[in-house]
């Protein structure tokens, strides 16, 4: 099984402590203008015959962010042109997304995956999870 745990400390008013460690699935945020990445360890959390310990990140965070946990199946989905939709796409609509209100991210990408599957039967779960966290300037 593969996994993201973000865990948030902190409070709007000063800054905000972020830790984040991920199984196979990476982290995607947009702090200011620019979407960052910080991959995963690469190992599921079930029984495996070299166990690696897996790292926390953190991020302090000074600014405003969006935060997306995402899972590989919209990235992995295929279309009707039978090619995935892949992690470098995901991440170009993300980075014309994150600006917008959570609501309409959420429409768009369901608009978007819904377009590429163009009625393929969908392969995996398709989740994202996105955060939006503010920070007050006294």
């Amino acid at each position: 099984m593969d996994i993201s745990l973000l865990r948030i400390k902190g409070d709007r008013n000063n800054s905000i402590e972020i830790q984040w460690s991920g199984a196979n699935n990476s982290l995607l945020f947009v702090e200011g203008k620019e979407l960052k990445e910080i991959k995963p360890t690469k190992q599921s959390i079930s029984k495996t015959y070299e166990t690696l310990s897996f790292t926390t990140n953190q991020i302090n965070l000074n600014e405003p962010a969006m935060f997306y946990l995402i899972t590989d199946g919209y990235a992995d989905q295929f279309g009707r042109n039978g090619k995935k939709f892949m992690k470098k796409r995901l991440r170009e609509l993300i980075e014309s997304i994150y600006h917008l209100e959570p609501e309409i991210q959420k429409n768009e990408l369901d608009r978007t995956i819904q377009e590429w599957m163009d009625g393929v039967e969908q392969t995996d779960d398709i989740s994202i999870i996105g955060i939006r966290l503010s920070i007050e300037n006294n």
